[in-house]
């Protein structure tokens, strides 16, 4: 995924319909708060939402991401690999 520091994001990723698993762009927006906190909400090809909160660790260089739905609850990390000039 890329962000753009002004609350957009772009990438892409696996999603889950009715059990079928499948490959899937998105687009979205965040917020980060002033404690390193923060939200997403991604949209991605087919339909499906997503919200989820994350906190950013290791100076920016890790987020550590939480997803909650109905009888969900799944969590995952993503760890800056490139930084543009």
């Amino acid at each position: 995924m890329t962000s753009d520091g002004s609350g957009n994001i772009t990438g892409s990723g696996k999603q889950t319909v009715g059990g079928q698993v499948s490959d899937a762009q998105f687009t979205g927006t965040y917020q980060i708060n002033a404690d390193c906190t923060g939200t997403t909400h991604l949209q991605f090809t087919g339909g499906v939402q997503s919200d989820l909160f994350f906190v950013l660790v290791q100076d920016g260089q890790e987020a550590m991401m939480l997803y909650e739905g109905p009888g969900v609850l799944e969590s995952g990390n993503a760890k800056r690999v490139h930084t543009k000039p």
